[in-house]
């Protein structure tokens, strides 16, 4: 299907739903396709289409700086310099929520780490290892979600039990079809370019074709108004 429709950031705010949903684009029965971090606590997002991917991953963050004030969400977005304080930090904050689950009444603010390239970071410095498995494994039950990054396919890294951690994985396109299905058991090959995804569910057990937006000069303003 080489059709193609340009979806823009202000007609997905408009039309977003109040709550917790974060719009990122459309499905191509042209309904708004929300991300719910309460069911996917987790998300891989995958492909060798560096663009369509960091234009999604600014998605999010209009979406979350738009439809939340600071101290509703909280955003985490990794930088290699600063990265291992950072994340000693978040791992310090997931066990406090822990050891304070016992209070029912008790609610936490959202985080969302995105963590761009990830297996870059596995792969030169074991110490990061330690603070992003346990938010991967434990974030999530105490509302610190994580969207973790890449285009580097390195099988050391990406194992089955790594992989399972996720609830969810966002595709883009892979260039190699035996790639795809190893990792998908689906071929993305076939996927366009810019913003072209499918998006797969453990909570659901569905997938689903996406276009996400088509980010212009014009989107910051829309947040900024």
């Amino acid at each position: 299907n080489k059709y193609r429709y340009l979806v823009s950031l202000r007609e997905i705010l408009e039309e977003a739903e109040e709550g917790f949903l974060l719009p990122v684009g459309r499905n191509y029965c042209g309904s708004i396709y929300s991300i719910n971090f309460k069911k996917m606590t987790n998300i891989l997002v995958i492909g060798n289409d560096i663009n369509s991917k960091i234009a999604f991953l600014k998605t999010l963050i209009y979406v979350i700086i738009y439809k939340f004030k600071p101290e509703e969400f909280k955003l985490v977005i990794n930088d290699f310099q600063s990265m291992k304080p950072m994340l000693i930090k978040l791992y310090t904050e997931v066990e406090r929520r822990l050891f304070a689950l016992t209070d029912k009444k008790l609610k936490f603010e959202p985080i969302l780490l995105i963590l761009n390239d990830f297996v870059d970071f596995y792969l030169n410095d074991n110490d990061y290892l330690k603070y992003l498995n346990y938010i991967l494994v434990y974030g999530g039950k105490v509302d610190v979600y994580t969207v973790y990054t890449t285009n580097n396919f390195d099988e050391k890294i990406l194992t089955s039990n790594l992989r399972a951690q996720f609830d969810g994985t966002i595709a883009f396109m892979i260039n190699n079809r035996e790639t795809s299905f190893k990792y998908l058991e689906d071929d993305v090959t076939v996927l366009l370019k810019e913003g072209d995804f499918v998006i797969y569910s453990r909570a659901d057990n569905s997938q689903i074709r996406v276009q996400a937006v088509n980010l212009t000069e014009d989107d910051e303003l829309v947040c900024d108004n």
